[in-house]
């Protein structure tokens, strides 16, 4: 995503993008996946540290005419979702017409928490279709549950153009990084540093 090799930011310019069917993803179960997986986040998505927080995600290889071109995953734990937005659960609830709290989140809502290409691509947007239609069904079969919303985070000067093209709608901006901070009056919570925009979809 950061990284100027998987900058899949960049797309729907130019050439005609290549057919979907081309396009296919493998999930990471055996040692070997995963190996290869944390290989392909450490070179080309140093950005963003790995996740080895509890919870419950997928990862995918993803391959396009049977070359491996990048990675991609899902996930939902109470470190990985929408606390950090500005907009908050009952935001959320508005723009998903549901009521979305504590309770039902982790039912409710997947984060894709990581997508990453080893190279410019004008594929990303069928990608990330695909994608969410592949996870889905994964994730029930892993899960016994099935999302019905998923969301990202756009970190700048990124800005997600592949998610717009995708069908995603981007719904605000997160607060930033939050720490409490002592006052005359108690406690308050400050924020600070670089506010990530939010992009979110049906499923």
């Amino acid at each position: 995503m950061h990284s100027k090799i998987s900058d899949y930011q960049l797309e729907e310019g130019g050439a005609k993008p290549a057919p979907t069917h081309h396009i296919y993803f493998k999930e990471v179960k055996s040692s070997l996946d995963r190996i290869l997986c944390d290989k392909l986040v450490i070179k080309y998505h140093k950005y963003r540290a790995q996740a080895k927080r509890p919870g419950r995600r997928i990862d995918f290889l993803i391959y396009y005419n049977h070359d491996l071109i990048g990675a991609i995953g899902a996930a939902n734990n109470y470190t990985l979702n929408p606390p950090r937005c500005v907009t908050s659960y009952c935001r959320l609830s508005k723009i998903m017409k549901e009521r979305i709290n504590e309770t039902n989140r982790l039912n409710v809502v997947v984060e894709l928490y990581r997508y990453t290409l080893i190279k410019t691509m004008k594929i990303s947007s069928k990608i990330i279709n695909l994608f969410t239609k592949v996870m889905r069904k994964a994730w029930y079969k892993k899960y016994k549950v099935t999302p019905k919303y998923i969301l990202t985070f756009c970190k700048h000067p990124y800005n997600g153009f592949c998610y717009r093209a995708a069908g995603w709608e981007l719904i605000g901006l997160t607060k930033g990084t939050g720490s409490w901070t002592p006052n005359p009056l108690g406690k308050i919570d400050i924020f600070k540093g670089q506010r990530l925009r939010i992009w979110i979809k049906t499923i």
